[in-house]
């Protein structure tokens, strides 16, 4: 049986400037699902092609403070601050 998987590819319409502290990354949108955000949130990095430089840094940083109204940018990986111009 041969498998075959191709490397993640972004193929999809991207926003010119966007705020990556702002989205939010609970996958049914509630506050109780934020645990949850930590595995959606690798899972995008890995669809944008930066599954490696994925850390999570703890409850107070990203992407747990995303959509929170938070100012502080810790956990937010380098690959998506400078696609955010940030």
């Amino acid at each position: 049986m041969a498998v075959w998987l191709a490397s993640p590819v972004r193929d999809w319409i991207t926003e010119t400037e966007p705020d990556f502290m702002q989205m939010d990354f609970s996958p049914f949108g509630g506050a109780l699902d934020k645990h949850f955000a930590v595995q959606v949130a690798r899972q995008f990095m890995w669809l944008c092609g930066y599954g490696e430089g994925f850390d999570f840094k703890g409850g107070q940083s990203w992407p747990m403070t995303a959509d929170a109204g938070c100012q502080s940018t810790e956990g937010l990986p380098a690959q998506l601050a400078r696609m955010a111009g940030k």
